[in-house]
């Protein structure tokens, strides 16, 4: 598993190292690299005496970005034996969810879905809505969706959380839709980073009268 940071300007190293017997007379040095075990993106320097941690500046940071830096830390004892640990790699990321494949499906919970563009919806005060397809580098963090009146051109319901990228369909509801008016839901993803997606979204017409029989 690797950890991840928006800019690869300053990076950290925190490490544990100890030789009860002859002590850290080598010292401990750290470099980074593209692969892991390689140094190709900063040399070694030395991790002052003592000190289980350091900071570096990355020459070029933006050029890093969307890469995975690996860390290598090396330390020698009082006999000149040294032991080399490499780090599972921080991601440089700070980019958005990409909502390019991603689809979103609206439709009444009392009747059979219309999934046409301009579908028909029988309720007038909730809605199904399911979504699939948002995907990242990074972790999803949430899901936002909100309703828009069409023709009024005003918010009806604006963005709510999910609650979490595990939910991908709920129940819309507790409202009072026109009938004959058309909506469109609209849907995002939300990264661990607080990125937003582009918006997918679905546009429908309310019909909740129910037809004439004579």
């Amino acid at each position: 598993n690797f950890t991840f940071q928006q800019s690869a300007h300053k990076l950290i190293i925190r490490f544990s190292a100890s030789d009860p017997e002859t002590g850290l007379a080598g010292g401990c040095f750290w470099c980074c690299g593209s692969v892991p075990g390689t140094c190709n993106l900063a040399a070694y320097i030395r991790v002052p005496d003592g000190a289980f941690w350091a900071t570096r500046l990355m020459h070029e940071p933006e050029k890093l970005s969307g890469s995975r830096i690996f860390s290598s830390v090396r330390c020698g004892n009082g006999a000149g034996l040294w032991t080399v640990k490499v780090s599972a790699g921080i991601l440089i990321y700070n980019g958005t969810p990409d909502a390019s494949a991603a689809k979103l499906s609206v439709y009444s919970p009392i009747v059979s879905p219309f999934l046409a563009k301009d579908a028909f919806v029988g309720n007038a005060s909730a809605l199904m809505l399911s979504w699939w397809g948002f995907l990242d580098q990074v972790e999803l963090a949430d899901y936002q969706i909100r309703l828009m009146d069409v023709g009024q051109s005003f918010v009806a319901r604006d963005w709510l959380s999910v609650g979490g990228s595990k939910v991908q369909s709920l129940r819309f509801g507790d409202f009072s839709l026109g009938t004959g008016r058309v909506y469109r839901v609209e849907v995002r993803a939300v990264n661990v980073l607080g990125k937003m997606s582009k918006t997918v979204a679905h546009e429908f017409r309310v019909d909740a009268k129910p037809p004439k029989l004579t």
